[in-house]
């Protein structure tokens, strides 16, 4: 829903390197995100319709004064994954990456 999206991660203490938060759209855009009232910093990586990463923006601190800075590509997007900070260096996720979902 647009309420459990725009709160995300928010009030969250930890993630843990399995666990991630999935953003999907129902079109393309440019989709901007904040740590406002996050308690963990994270990797956040834009993904385009045909699953392509175009944009990864790492190690996202928690804001801790308004106004927060807020983070976005400058191409469209229809889909942000929210990891663990560090986990897109681990597993070397770059731009240009297709990614692939098992079932």
């Amino acid at each position: 829903t647009p309420q459990q999206r725009a709160k995300g991660l928010m009030g969250r203490e930890n993630l843990d390197k399995d666990e991630a938060m999935f953003f999907v759209f129902p079109e393309q855009g440019i989709y901007g995100f904040w740590m406002k009232n996050m308690l963990i910093p994270i990797d956040i990586i834009w993904i385009d319709k045909d699953l392509k990463i175009i944009y990864i923006e790492k190690n996202v601190l928690p804001c801790k004064i308004d106004p927060c800075p807020i983070y976005k590509p400058t191409v469209p997007s229809q889909y942000i994954l929210e990891i663990k900070a560090g986990s897109s260096q681990e597993m070397n996720m770059k731009i240009g990456d297709k990614l692939y979902f098992k079932k």
